[in-house]
């Protein structure tokens, strides 16, 4: 039997599974088996080609878990990741959905109903569907100091939370409802009472304030607090505040009567929740997750007693189920039994370090203690390697075998074998007085031809040279502050260091002595690398300058780029024409999670690769280059096909004719570019550009030929309209200013005698 949808195959399911509870047991066993199998043969493979950038063919990871709600029928789970809103069947645990937001946006679910919001800096927040993330309304509102939204159970009013102000609006009229002033510090939470007409608010200055909705004046002011409080909720019946302080008690508090009912301590605590009956409260923490007696105060069980990062639990709309989330877990727990119903995998924390190996039949990528192997023709996830508590793998790579891992923490360096699983040795790196700790892309690499690891770190001056990774056969000095990165020439002769001390200097291996120090950046070198015929070294870094070195000649040329916040990474491709650079993310200002492409010769920027949510970005090819990897802070790695993109830089590099004028002036040729992204839900850019000025009109068509929109750009000179602030946008709606459906379209530019047309999707 075929299926519509995925909404579909899970319903047979569940009504298969329902009929064989009256078989007998080895039968459901059997029977479940062969459905789990059929699943994971159905989904397991589907979600890493969901929402791809152009030019993008898999996603490898779904990003950390930063928010999590149940839909309020319970069969659904939202997980608000760093990539965007996954969707699960929260009975299996399928994906269903992906909703990917822009950087920068900050998101929050609405437990109550279909929407969620989501705000940058641009002072507009949208309130959108959940199920295709179309708009249903947009506020004009001050979003920069907006720190998190709470939602009315009423459905009808929102919570935007400032630093020391409430700012109460109605969502149906769209309209201000007031302000809630008072606080004298940083409120830390706030939440509705159960019929909406009362918010609670908890301040640093250690009060909790409870205000009228409806006069947006507070009623109460509870202040025996010792310390902050960090989570504050009402019981379902309204009757009980539950909060959660700095000092590790949870606190019942009787509302009418403002006096507290119960303390009990707990170890520290991060998030709480209650269940819909009022009976149970989660608390979860850094390593605890545990449920309480909301009567009683009594210490019901502990689910979780690991050292994981779990910062957001919801109860089921039925209570039987407590979903847990924090950067790479995703949980669901039995709440009578207490056990583990189901492990959601994919998700992973910011991605430090990505390698991958010889064979390319493996790529690692590391996350905070944890090393997880994949396949990256496919996405299949095929295990991990846990470095211990409180470790931080910053650095991968592969021995020529592919059969051994390096990986660096700060100061040890830990070899895998991948054969067996096992940790082999671990190589510690000597510590030395620097003056810079700034960490880089990439301190270790092994030489092609497997002889020798090299490692320096961000609290050492040394590089260090271990013979097969197992003796330690010299200390290369010179650098004066903390190493950042270290390549290895194609034939194993020379190595070149970056360093906090903003040089990059050649090194001969076999005499062990420097050769050459490059000075040409003002800034952390974080990244270097060679070409493959190592004639050049590139390096880039905080300056946002990749600077080309002659290893003959020591003449250097600068490429200026257009990073906002630094090189984190560079790589050559296999024919040395081109180079790869990856930006960094320098707070959310300075976020660049671009991934951008730059003729070697040149030095002219060819094309952008956009996808990742987070900058810290990793580059690195396959081994026949034909495929580029780029891994992120947001906790994906995106696989590209390098001919695919290519094609496009040699499109968009062609910006320029080759007939040159005899002042010197290159003439412009009339294009029209691949809209970005593509697909897209709901908005997206067009860029083009002009000979020669002209009055700019470009259409759009539906695949019937139907004409659904006309965007008017005026009279433009000539030049290049490629940027954001200069393309063509559309909205995604129609003349009449309604959403267009899901589907293909076209767009035509006609300007004299050159006219064109591209192919644009919308998925909603």
């Amino acid at each position: 039997m075929l299926y519509a949808n995925i909404d579909d195959i899970i319903q047979n399911m569940r009504t298969r599974n329902k009929e064989y509870n009256n078989y007998p047991l080895i039968i459901r066993l059997l029977s479940l088996t062969l459905l789990i199998l059929f699943m994971q043969n159905a989904f397991a493979q589907d979600y890493t080609r969901w929402e791809l950038p152009e030019g993008a063919k898999l996603r490898i990871g779904k990003g950390g878990v930063q928010n999590l709600t149940f839909s309020p029928d319970g069969k659904r789970l939202y997980v608000d990741s760093s990539i965007g809103i996954w969707t699960y069947d929260a009975q299996i645990g399928a994906e269903l959905n992906l909703i990917t937001k822009k950087p920068n946006e900050k998101i929050e679910i609405s437990p109550y109903n279909n929407i969620y919001v989501s705000f940058g800096l641009d002072n507009t927040l949208h309130l959108r569907n959940l199920t295709d993330g179309s708009v249903v309304t947009s506020l004009e509102i001050d979003t920069e100091d907006i720190r998190f939204v709470v939602f009315s159970p009423d459905e009808r009013t929102l919570a935007f939370v400032h630093k020391e102000e409430i700012h109460l609006f109605d969502f149906t009229r769209g309209e201000q409802k007031g302000t809630l002033t008072g606080h004298t510090g940083w409120i830390r939470d706030a939440a509705f009472s159960p019929d909406g007409t009362t918010l609670v608010s908890a301040d640093s200055d250690r009060t909790v304030r409870l205000w009228n909705v409806e006069t947006a004046t507070y009623s109460t002011i509870l202040s025996q607090y010792r310390t902050d409080i960090s989570s504050i909720l009402f019981s379902p019946d309204g009757k009980t505040l539950i909060s959660e302080d700095r000092d590790d008690s949870l606190r019942l508090w009787d509302v009418a009567t403002e006096t507290e009912k119960i303390v009990f301590d707990t170890e520290r605590v991060t998030n709480i929740n209650i269940s819909p009956d009022g009976k149970t409260i989660a608390s979860s923490g850094y390593d605890s997750l545990s449920l309480w007696n909301a009567e009683t105060g009594e210490h019901i069980t502990d689910l979780n007693r690991q050292k994981n990062s779990i910062h957001r639990i919801d109860f089921s709309p039925d209570g039987s189920t407590l979903a847990s989330g924090g950067g790479d877990i995703l949980y669901l727990w039995d709440v009578a039994t207490g056990a583990r119903k189901m492990s959601i995998n994919g998700h992973t924390n910011g991605i430090s370090g990505i390698a991958v190996s010889p064979d390319f039949n493996t790529l690692a990528t590391a996350s905070r203690e944890k090393i997880h192997l994949w396949h990256p023709n496919t996405g299949e996830y095929k295990t991990m390697i846990f470095g211990g508590y409180w470790s931080y793998q910053r650095s991968l790579t592969f021995s020529p075998d592919s059969n051994t891992l390096a990986s660096q923490e700060s100061r040890d360096i830990h070899l895998w074998d991948l054969t067996r699983g096992a940790h082999i040795t671990a190589l510690y790196q000597y510590s030395r007085d620097t003056e810079n700790n700034e960490s880089g892309s990439s301190s270790i690499a092994f030489s092609p031809d497997g002889q020798l690891l090299a490692g320096g770190g961000r609290y050492s001056t040394l590089v260090n040279l271990w013979y097969k990774g197992r003796t330690l056969k010299a200390e290369l000095a010179g650098h004066t502050a903390g190493i950042t990165s270290v390549a290895f020439s194609h034939d194993s002769r020379f190595l070149v260091s970056g360093s906090n001390d903003h040089t990059v200097r050649l090194w001969d291996v076999n005499s062990e002595a420097e050769i050459a120090t490059f000075r040409g950046h003002s800034d952390v070198v974080f990244s270097v690398a060679f070409n493959p015929d190592a004639s050049l070294v590139a390096s880039g870094g905080k300056d946002k300058k990749i600077v080309l070195w002659d290893v003959a000649t020591g003449e250097s040329r600068t490429i200026n780029t257009e990073h906002t916040g630094g090189i984190k990474s560079l790589v050559f491709s296999r024919d040395g024409n081109i180079i790869i650079s990856g930006g960094t993310r320098w707070g959310a200002l300075w976020n660049d999670p671009t991934v951008r492409i730059w003729d070697v010769k040149t030095g002219e920027q060819k094309n952008i690769l956009s996808g990742h949510t987070y900058g810290d970005i990793n580059v690195a090819f396959s081994p026949d280059g034909r495929t580029l990897l780029t891994g992120s802070g947001d906790g994906t790695v995106l696989i590209w096909d390098y001919n695919t993109i290519a094609a496009a830089s040699d499109v968009q590099s062609k910006q320029l004719t080759e007939n040159v004028n005899r002042d010197g002036n290159v003439e412009l040729q009339a294009l029209l570019l691949p809209n970005y992204p593509n697909p897209f839900n709901p908005e997206t850019w067009i860029p083009f550009q002009l000979a020669k000025p002209a009055h700019v009109i470009l259409y759009i068509y539906s695949v019937d030929g139907q004409l659904v929109r006309t965007l008017k750009m005026g009279h433009k000179q000539a030049g290049l309209y490629h940027s954001k602030n200069r393309a063509a946008y559309w909205d995604g709606k129609n003349a009449f200013g309604e959403p267009v459906a899901s589907g293909i379209y076209y767009y035509t530019l006609s300007i004299g005698a050159y006219s064109a047309t591209r192919r644009m999707v919308i998925r909603r």
